[in-house]
């Protein structure tokens, strides 16, 4: 969310809009924030982010979290929530499967919902990085643009195996995942859902076996990349290259990319040992980039490209071999 439309938001959910910037920008250590449906409370100024308290208020409204002696819980839980912009967005974007109970907030790192009338469990990163991820690939279906059943699977960019999970349950035969940095969250959560047909490979992914730098931002996952520009924390992790994976495993029938970047590298080499077609997700937070991608697909004149989701800094492609 922006400043402009964290400004809207906070004009639309609370009533006192402007004393809450005024006293942000003045650097006072106790704000007080009013919600239009009567809730009141007061927050530390350094964990605040005036361009979400709107949304605060507006989850408050919906009965999702409540606010407490400055602490933020899940609605009727005593599950403490990191009062930052970046939970409270995973909240709100899971917001109506919470409200109507498809997704239950276990603990911080820990969720269970049904999909295909299986019941799971998922355990995320901690202050639930991953709840976004979830909704994504389990109730916006994403990833559902092939036939799973029976089918070959390599997803690259297995994060906390949720996509490799939802490849599992809609009928792969074999899912081989690709994730540098996760990978033993990724095999709590395949042992904790019984899923026995994934293989996890603890590498990240390049046109040449080397030992790559990975930079983070703290300890965030999401973003995390040996292509980012700006990071206060770095892991060396080996690669493996998709000649590497293919020359043990063979050729797959569907692949799956979100590997933040690495895609513009990677994804002709992929296409030589791929039957059917990829689900691939472009970032592009430059007009650099989304140019790169452009041309990119221009040179693929051998398939069918068509695009999912395009925002500004990300988008979703499917490609389909001829």
């Amino acid at each position: 969310m922006g400043m402009v439309d964290g400004v809207k938001t906070l004009i639309k959910y609370t009533r006192n809009p402007i004393e809450i910037v005024v006293d942000y920008r003045r650097g006072k250590q106790k704000i007080r924030v009013k919600c239009w449906n009567g809730t009141e409370f007061t927050l530390d100024h350094r964990p605040l982010y005036v361009s979400y308290t709107g949304l605060l208020c507006h989850l408050i409204e919906n009965n999702v979290i409540e606010v407490g002696d400055g602490k933020v819980f899940v609605a009727k839980t005593n599950i403490e929530i990191d009062l930052n912009s970046t939970s409270l967005h995973r909240i709100h974007h899971a917001k109506k499967y919470i409200q109507n109970g498809q997704i239950k907030i276990l603990n911080r790192d820990l969720i269970s919902f049904k999909f295909n009338n299986i019941n799971l469990k998922l355990k995320t990163l901690d202050g639930l990085n991953g709840l976004g991820q979830v909704v994504e690939v389990f109730f916006d279906k994403i990833y559902d643009e092939f036939n799973f059943k029976g089918k070959k699977v390599l997803d690259i960019g297995g994060f906390i195996g949720d996509s490799s999970i939802f490849f599992s349950i809609s009928g792969a035969k074999k899912v081989v995942t690709v994730e540098p940095i996760a990978h033993e969250l990724i095999r709590e959560n395949l042992a904790l859902n019984s899923i026995t047909n994934v293989e996890v490979l603890p590498y990240a992914f390049s046109n040449k076996s080397k030992i790559v730098e990975i930079k983070m931002v703290g300890d965030a996952v999401v973003g995390a990349s040996m292509y980012r520009e700006n990071g206060d924390k770095v892991i060396s992790v080996q690669s493996i290259t998709p000649g590497g994976i293919f020359q043990k495993y063979g050729e797959f029938d569907i692949v799956k990319m979100d590997c933040e970047c690495c895609e513009y590298e990677t994804l002709k080499q992929v296409l030589e040992f791929v039957r059917e077609g990829i689900v691939v997700e472009f970032h592009h937070p430059t007009k650099t980039l989304r140019k790169k991608k452009e041309r990119l697909l221009e040179e693929l004149k051998s398939v069918s490209a068509s695009t999912l989701i395009d925002d500004k800094d990300a988008s979703l492609i499917k490609i389909e071999k001829g």
